[in-house]
């Protein structure tokens, strides 16, 4: 019965089984709060660069249809036009008559063929850039620190059309 006399004592804890102290989880937080803002950065940075190639593409083929109608069912005519796609792309094009390049002696080669360049320029709006412009100065214009009736009568109308002036 020497057994039950006895008092048991909590052994001491290991260095493993004692956890983690508060630097350690903080610092490992601010590790895991860098690195997932990097991989969201580069996740981002991927879509933007998926979206503008797409928008390329799209441009192209947009552009390859146009130059495969030009001179097809009626003859190329000296001007420009210009028209639009959809509400995303516009387009120009350019049809001026050019003279055949000289011949090795220097002479001009009159033929039957009559050489046109033909440009094209397709362009699109890509709003992916100001739109964080946009909104970082509407942010900077919203009267957050100040009170509308500081402003000027003349900006008062202006700074009512911030949207965010009115919950503001």
């Amino acid at each position: 019965s020497g057994a039950t006399g006895r008092r048991l004592r909590p052994r001491a804890l290991s260095s493993r089984a004692r956890g983690f102290t508060l630097i350690e989880l903080v610092t490992s937080f601010v590790v895991f709060a860098f690195a997932f803002g990097v991989l969201m950065e580069i996740a981002t940075s991927s879509m933007r660069a998926a979206r503008r190639s797409a928008a390329y593409t799209q441009a192209a083929l947009l552009a390859q249809s146009q130059l495969d109608a030009v001179g097809v069912g009626e003859p190329l005519v000296d001007g420009r036009d210009n028209g639009r796609y959809n509400q995303d792309y516009d387009w120009e094009l350019d049809i001026r008559k050019t003279e055949p390049p000289p011949a090795s002696d220097g002479t001009l080669e009159t033929g039957i063929v009559d050489l046109y360049r033909v440009e094209l320029v397709v362009r699109w709006r890509d709003f992916a850039h100001a739109t964080p412009f946009l909104l970082q100065i509407g942010l900077f214009v919203t009267p957050v620190l100040f009170p509308r009736s500081a402003l000027d009568a003349g900006w008062r109308p202006w700074a009512a059309l911030n949207p965010l002036a009115g919950p503001v």
